[in-house]
């Protein structure tokens, strides 16, 4: 990049010209949401980030978003051209190459038919790498943001809206969208009032402080707008989004935001490198401590230098508790974050502690997309990511582990938690385990921990669905893949939510992921209809037995004592299976054809009319329920 060392450029203050655009804009433009705001309904949104042009297997990406997912907004998350510098016309020609690209103009939103679009920049659309509010030219990239996303001059981003006086510095902004016709009102037949889905937007970048050090202490001097001043949003930006969150009532709110917000901040890398701390027990780690983490937490180990919200614990506090706060003051029966910037994907929950200012304790959720021709392929671990099932350590009572199913023991295959008790021999397992006193599992080859009680878990497992595993050792982890984008599909009638994520291609080594996370909007779901899929029998046993204490530290009995050995259960296997044969709960359906992208599966339960992708498109909202993607990974040992 060509500031090497940007952020000492950037407290000392050195400016560098900005070069005008003279070029021509491409004639081919995106149709922006806010033409269709008032009169849309939006009820699916699909989302992704980091897109580089000119990547053949970007079409069938495309195809795939148009054609199956079908959504009814596109989000861009940030990156959504590579154009470092100050150079507003080599910018420009980057976002034209975008618009441009085949496969965008074939498949993507700018096709036709039109799919409204919206999104938030990052830093290489931006500005630079890292960049911030002392970048010279963001008023220049604003208007070039604005271009390339077709926002009208009635929009006060524009440049050139009038009066000048309302215009607003930064790309920040929300769109209501109404609630689909057949769903307006409630059981007692009244209309509801307030919005269907509340669509944030945050810029990340106009008014962001200098958060790297470099080894320049300066920037944790409060003049320099560091060390408990460190801010990411700005006061502006700030009283906007709680006026959104707290004053506008809709019924799902979503969170755009370029860095991801739930990951915790990383101990493994030296907080005195952040410009945001001040010191042991101050503002920057009680802020960590408001939001129920400590120093313990896990993010992100091998690649510590990266952008996200829990480098300013007190910025992140707030974005939290607000959106906790929305929930509990009844503006909102959910808040979904959505990001991108780290090049692969994930879904994440998070609890967040009852407290003074975010009220109840509330779960929040975000799905990271990002990647489309750029990927990271390396282990990534996040204590907050979903998990198939969860377990501490051998016994240390942090639970932030996941479950790799399935896996042996004495001879035996599980694809559960167990308490089958173990060799007595084996020096690795504590007495509870030998004594089959606790159920466990294997995390990670010959480790093990305990597993938290399935009650205690944020998703229920019958409510998630998995496709394997790509480079990382957790099943909603996607990376090593340079084609990601994600969904959130809200189902109106019975009032949940769907998140996933989409790898709709394959490369060279790895097929492509899927997964996805179903969570109600406020209260629980009513319990679905599973059954075999499969139509060879399983072998099952289990009994239950209910033993619960708790406490941080504390030993947990598992609520449910069971043990799984089965003759046949489908699992994540290195090679997919090139045929499959499965039934639903009305007739036997069987093929000996492969599925198009010949997903994994996990284990042996699906939703009753499951199908593999290929043989099903996304249904309407009065269809049943459905799962055209993968199978199912709500595996009951009973």
């Amino acid at each position: 990049h060509y500031l090497q060392h940007e952020n000492e450029r950037q407290l000392d203050g050195k400016a560098r010209e900005c070069k005008k655009a003279k070029n021509r804009i491409s004639s081919k433009q995106h149709l922006y949401a806010s033409y269709v705001e008032k009169s849309n309904p939006v009820s699916r949104i699909a989302f992704s980030s980091c897109i580089v042009p000119g990547q053949r297997r970007t079409r069938q990406l495309w195809k795939h978003v148009r054609e199956e997912f079908k959504p009814d907004l596109w989000v861009w998350l940030g990156d959504n051209a590579y154009a470092d510098g100050t150079d507003m016309e080599y910018k420009r020609d980057k976002y034209n190459d975008v618009r441009r690209d085949e496969y965008y103009r074939e498949y993507g939103p700018i096709a036709d038919p039109q799919i409204p679009v919206t999104g938030t920049w990052d830093d290489h659309d931006y500005g630079h790498n890292n960049a911030g509010k002392r970048y010279p030219c963001k008023d220049e990239s604003q208007r070039e943001f604005c271009n390339h996303f077709n926002i009208p001059r009635s929009d006060p981003r524009h440049p050139d809206h009038k009066p000048r006086s309302n215009r607003r510095n930064g790309i920040y902004t929300s769109h209501m969208f109404p609630i689909p016709d057949s769903f307006r009102k409630d059981e007692a037949g009244q209309e509801k009032g307030g919005g269907g889905v509340h669509v944030m937007t945050l810029d990340l970048r106009y008014f962001r402080d200098v958060i790297f050090s470099n080894k320049n202490r300066r920037c944790r001097n409060p003049k320099y707008g560091g060390g408990a001043n460190t801010e990411l949003l700005g006061k502006e930006q700030w009283r906007w989004l709680e006026e959104e969150l707290l004053g506008r009532y809709s019924e799902v709110k979503i969170i755009a935001s370029s860095i991801q917000v739930l990951p915790p901040y990383n101990f493994n890398w030296d907080v005195n490198n952040m410009c945001a701390y001040d010191g042991k027990d101050r503002i920057f780690m009680r802020n960590i401590y408001r939001v129920g983490e400590d120093e313990d937490a896990n993010s992100q180990q091998h690649e510590s230098r990266k952008e996200r919200w829990s480098n300013v614990p007190k910025e992140r506090a707030r974005l939290l508790q607000l959106a906790q706060k929305s929930i509990n003051k009844g503006m909102a029966k959910v808040v979904i974050f959505i990001s991108g910037d780290i090049h692969m994907g994930e879904i994440q929950a998070k609890r967040m502690p009852a407290s003074s200012r975010g009220g109840e304790p509330q779960t929040l959720y975000e799905v990271t997309a990002s990647g489309l021709g750029k990927m990271r392929d390396s282990d990534q671990p996040n204590d907050n990511r979903v998990r198939i099932r969860t377990c501490d350590r051998a016994g240390d009572g942090r639970f932030v582990n996941e479950c790799i199913f399935p896996f042996y023991k004495n001879g035996n295959k599980y694809n559960d938690c167990t308490t089958d008790a173990v060799d007595s021999s084996s020096s690795s397992s504590s007495d509870d385990v030998r004594n089959g006193e606790r159920a466990w599992c294997k995390w990670r080859d010959s480790r093990w921990g305990f597993c938290l009680p399935e009650s205690e878990e944020l998703v229920p497992r019958k409510r998630q669905i998995v496709s394997g595993k790509s480079c990382g050792r957790n099943y909603h982890q996607a990376c090593g893949i340079d084609h990601i984008y994600g969904g959130i599909d809200v189902r109106w009638k019975q009032e949940r939510i769907d998140l996933y994520l989409f790898t709709p291609t394959k490369d060279k080594v790895k097929d492509g992921i899927f997964s996805r996370v179903r969570i109600p909007f406020q209260h629980e779901l009513k319990e679905e209809n599973h059954s075999n899929i499969f139509t060879k029998d399983t072998d099952t046993k289990a009994s239950k037995k209910s033993k619960t204490k708790s406490s941080k530290k504390s030993k947990t009995k598992s609520s449910s004592k069971s043990s799984t050995k089965s003759s046949y259960d489908a699992e994540i296997t290195p090679e997919p299976s090139p045929m499959y044969t499965y039934s639903t709960s009305d007739n036997d359906m069987h093929t000996d054809r492969p599925t198009e992208f010949s997903y994994h599966l996990l284990n042996s339960m699906a939703p009753s009319d499951s199908m593999i992708l290929g043989e099903s498109t996304f249904p309407s909202e009065s269809s049943s329920s459905f799962e055209s993607m993968a199978l199912s990974s709500s595996f009951s040992p009973s």
